[in-house]
């Protein structure tokens, strides 16, 4: 229940007034899970019998659930564009924004307000076609956060010689 009323009517009367949360999003913060209902805000319910399997996962500090809600609200546009669903959205504790896709693609976005988030997801939206088509490869990875351009992994591209064993990543 978001919110409870209770009105006393004439003469012997009690009107009851509930309304529920419906919840838009997995919502993750310090390591608890919640769900997020339409205004943002963060609500313990058991999700049992619900269908929240669809629901996508929005993960950030405590108290960030409203500006998380607003980005991925402005992003889910824009990935539709590409005919890509975007299913996880995180905000970093350090300002940083990552992306995860339907496909399993990881997107590094990068730090700034909603205005700069958008204009370099839409960048990276209006030219990606064209990429994945030259090299008739998809989407494995992608960081936004060079100033005027992008970095993107495809599928089943290697700079790597036959044979070569990739350095170990930094963990």
């Amino acid at each position: 229940v978001r919110r409870a009323t209770v009105q006393r009517g004439f003469p012997n009367r009690l009107r009851v007034t509930l309304e529920e949360h419906q919840a838009m999003a997995w919502w993750e913060a310090g390591g608890t899970t919640a769900l997020l209902n339409q205004q943002g805000e963060v609500f313990e319910a058991s999700a049992e019998g619900e269908d929240t399997d669809h629901l996508p996962e929005l993960a950030g500090p405590h108290g960030q659930a409203a500006q998380v809600k607003q980005v991925y609200e402005a992003l889910v546009p824009l990935f539709a564009l590409v005919d890509m669903e975007l299913q996880r959205l995180e905000l970093s504790a350090q300002g940083s924004w990552r992306a995860g896709l339907d496909n399993g693609a990881k997107v590094d976005i990068g730090r700034g307000g909603p205005d700069e988030l958008v204009a370099r997801v839409g960048q990276f939206v209006r030219t990606l076609p064209q990429v994945t088509r030259e090299h008739g490869h998809s989407l494995e990875s992608a960081d936004l956060r060079y100033p005027a351009a992008y970095a993107v992994r495809l599928r089943g591209i290697t700079t790597l010689v036959p044979g070569q064993v990739a350095p170990p990543r930094p963990v």
